[in-house]
């Protein structure tokens, strides 16, 4: 195939910015997983990834150590992972990176891409630090977070579909 395939996840802190009186609504540490289709690998991330904020991105295939899927139903795919240190209130952080499709895929093959925010950390105070609660996005990527919800769920998934191959007979 050896086609190359964008991707880009916005994470974004939706809390409405009303200026210093809201300064609690800065999100931090906010943990979050890309997990890359079963049929690609970390060797197969090209360019990238990087976040606009600057932290850095880790991939990981299983058996790397720190790989953090273990035994979840997502387990055995490869995965990026990296903390947003700080978002303010309607900040986003972009995560972008390329793949190179692999030539074992197959025509009409679909891989599924999952992306998500794991837990982020408010503050309980107008004090502009990350001294609060552990927020928990409801459906979360991580499945250890389950039954811990107490946000909105802040997931997504991306599917593309490799094109069947078609032929026509020209006669001349």
């Amino acid at each position: 195939q050896l086609d190359v395939i964008d991707y880009e996840v916005e994470i974004t802190n939706d809390f409405e910015d009303l200026g210093a009186a809201n300064a609690y609504a800065t999100a931090y540490d906010t943990r979050f997983w890309d997990i890359l289709p079963s049929e690609l690998t970390c060797a197969d991330v090209t360019t990238g990834p990087t976040l606009t904020t600057g932290e850095t991105v880790a991939c990981l295939d299983p058996g790397d150590g720190g790989y953090p899927l273990g035994t979840q139903g997502t387990a055995g795919r490869s995965v990026l992972q990296a903390t947003i240190l700080t978002l303010a209130p309607q900040a986003s952080s972009t995560l972008s990176y390329s793949v190179t499709l692999p030539a074992t895929l197959a025509a009409g093959d679909t891989l599924v891409n999952d992306a998500g925010v794991r837990d982020y950390v408010g503050s309980d105070s107008n004090a502009d630090t990350p001294a609060g609660t552990v927020y928990y996005p409801d459906d979360n990527i991580d499945d250890d977070n389950t039954g811990l919800a107490n946000a909105d769920a802040a997931d997504d998934q991306a599917v593309v579909n490799v094109p069947d191959v078609t032929a026509a007979k020209i006669q001349t």
